[in-house]
């Protein structure tokens, strides 16, 4: 039986009727047994009367009605249900081609691929011409279990005893499911205390099961889905696994990072597996819900390396044809054996080799180290969003939020950077801010310009308190008015004077401006604050040769971090801890490991006199 998960009802059952309003049926009095049920299965639009008024409460409701009754209780959306349809239609239509049943085809595949019918049984039904027979009251029982997703939990009951006075002539393979309707308060017996399994099962007990089922979904806030195709992928390249969360490029060379919840499947080849660093650089399928977008597994393809990067050229006149492809952060060039590959994609379509541009993006998938597939994409455009984050070391790591909230992550070499802009001034890496809006220029798959836009503060103040805990860093500040104002801290938040990083620690009485991005504090620029004097230790994270500065990320005493700019002046003293030797400022590399002696000047930029290499 296949598994589903259980969604709560929402269908009409028209079956030959037009809409009239259960108190208006003349045949439904309200004494009638069935009325209230009659009534609910009327007002949810999921049974409607008949054109002279009535509801026929008596009339029988036949098996392939049933079916399609049941099918109603999933949730199915358009492009699922065409699926479903081209998944069974070759077997249904030549099935019902010579009967007056086929509107019933997209209702039956359905029950074929939520396991309420099987194919054995619905070919077994149709030669036997049973569809058209009235159903008989425990054959509904067991399609109704099959339906709300409780066989498994039937079958595996023991030691039950059916209440009814007629239950030795209920079928002894379907005395399980109908137990499980009168555990579940969806069936009971007549007057007599009779289950009456063989008789016909009427509209009226028929609106009494389906309302009681409902009411049962409902109670227990449970849905009825069906899952393999509500489903979607996305393809890409894997690229780094974190803690939690993996780096995602796409075929076109954007880079995501994605959250990896616990519950999410691994699949390795076709069979269960889990997250390895051994995966990285080939394929992965990421398989997503359509519900709610969240992500159910990862399917990962190890008989392929993927290699991405730029076109450099081709050499197809050769007895070993080649592609080359320039590595974006390595600058590295190198040559892939096309073997008998003749033919690419570029933006979508097929092209020939020979169309391919130099300066394309590329992502090369390889077997047996040979080139299999190249999937191509223009390798000039440019790319507007908000910085998200930026993360600085070896790699620098930005992050930029577009539009529509998608976030693509870039790596940028810190010996090979862009040139940048900010504010329509010329600048550096280090002074960008999260927040910024920024436009990336790409040429020939390698980003050339980056041009920041300064966001405006959202609100000016005096920092009264900073609270650090486990969960998390606030910040409170008041305005001019006096009004106080708390926020959370974000992770990587930029605390700035100016031109250069400062330390959050150093804040309290200090005025700035604050930038507010999804709820939290994400940029801070300080326009007064009080110099200190102070040693700080930390590691290099970006060297800034044209200003003679440092970005130092310092860890504090209580745990936290915070970066800051550190001036380096002609006169400071650079020496190597290990030898006591002088040390040339342009020797200083990202991780090296600083003791800094010196004090904040009037703009909280720290002015080294000392620095110690370790």
């Amino acid at each position: 039986m296949k598994k589903v998960i259980v969604f709560v009802m929402v269908m009409l059952i028209t079956l030959g009727a037009i809409p009239v309003t259960a108190a208006n049926f003349t045949d439904v009095t309200s004494d009638h047994w069935a009325k209230s049920y009659i009534d609910d299965m009327t007002e949810r639009g999921l049974f409607t009367g008949f054109s002279d008024g009535t509801f026929r409460p008596n009339d029988s409701i036949t098996l392939i009605q049933s079916l399609a009754i049941l099918s109603r209780m999933y949730k199915v959306d358009a492009e699922s249900k065409q699926l479903i349809l081209e998944e069974y239609n070759n077997y249904l239509k030549p099935l019902l081609d010579n009967t007056d049943m086929r509107w019933a085809i997209p209702e039956l595949a359905i029950c074929l691929e939520a396991g309420i019918v099987t194919k054995t049984e619905l070919t077994s039904y149709a030669t036997g011409k049973e569809l058209g027979k009235p159903i008989k009251k425990e054959h509904l029982a067991v399609l109704l279990v099959r339906a709300l997703q409780l066989e498994e939990e039937a079958l595996a009951l023991t030691g039950y005893t059916l209440p009814f006075e007629d239950y030795l002539f209920i079928t002894y393979t379907r005395r399980p499911h109908c137990y499980m309707l009168y555990k579940l308060e969806i069936v009971s017996g007549d007057t007599a205390n009779r289950f009456n399994p063989q008789s016909d099962v009427s509209r009226a007990i028929s609106s009494t099961m389906l309302s009681r089922s409902l009411t049962y979904l409902e109670k227990e806030n449970k849905e009825l889905k069906i899952t393999r195709f509500s489903e979607y992928k996305t393809e890409g390249i894997l690229s780094e696994i974190g803690s939690g969360d993996i780096l995602i490029k796409g075929y076109n060379g954007a880079a995501t990072r994605i959250i990896v919840p616990r519950a999410a499947y691994v699949k390795v080849n076709g069979a269960n597996g889990t997250l390895s660093s051994d995966y990285k650089g080939h394929p992965i399928t990421l398989v997503w819900s359509k519900e709610d977008d969240s992500l159910k597994g990862l399917e990962i393809n190890t008989t392929i390396k993927a290699v991405q990067g730029a076109i450099k050229g081709l050499s197809t006149a050769t007895s070993t044809p080649e592609i080359y492809i320039t590595d974006i952060y390595s600058a590295v060039v190198k040559g892939y054996a096309l073997g008998d590959t003749s033919e690419a994609t570029y933006e979508g379509e097929t092209v020939g080799l020979s169309s391919l541009k130099v300066g394309s993006f590329a992502t090369v998938l390889l077997k047996n180290d040979v080139v299999s597939d190249i999937i191509a994409f223009n390798g000039t455009y440019k790319l507007k969003g908000s910085v998200r984050t930026v993360v600085y070391g070896d790699p620098i790591t930005l992050v930029v939020k577009l539009e529509d909230n998608t976030e693509y992550e870039y790596q940028l070499n810190p010996k090979s950077l862009p040139s940048i802009s900010r504010g329509g001034q010329r600048s550096s890496i280090d002074k960008i801010r999260i927040g910024d809006i920024i436009e990336i220029s790409v040429t020939n798959s390698e980003i050339k310009q980056i041009d920041a836009e300064v966001k405006k503060a959202d609100l000016t103040g005096t920092v009264k308190s900073i609270v650090k805990d486990i969960q998390g860093n606030r910040l409170t500040f008041a305005d001019d008015n006096g009004t106080e104002y708390t926020y959370p801290i974000a992770s990587g938040v930029q605390v700035t004077q100016g031109k250069n990083r400062i330390s959050l620690d150093n804040l309290v009485g200090s005025k700035a401006d604050f930038v507010i991005s999804d709820g939290e504090i994400t940029s801070i620029d300080v326009v007064a604050a009080i110099a200190t004097s102070n040693r700080i230790s930390g590691s290099v994270l970006y060297v800034n040769k044209t200003e003679q500065s440092l970005l130092l990320e310092v860890t504090h005493e209580n745990g936290t971090r915070s970066n800051i700019t550190v001036k380096v002046k002609t006169s400071t003293k650079i020496l190597s801890a290990n030898t006591g030797a002088n040390v040339n400022f342009s020797t200083l590399e990202i991780y090296d490991i600083l003791d800094i002696y010196g004090a904040y000047d009037s703009d909280m930029v720290f002015q080294a006199t000392v620095i110690i290499v370790r």
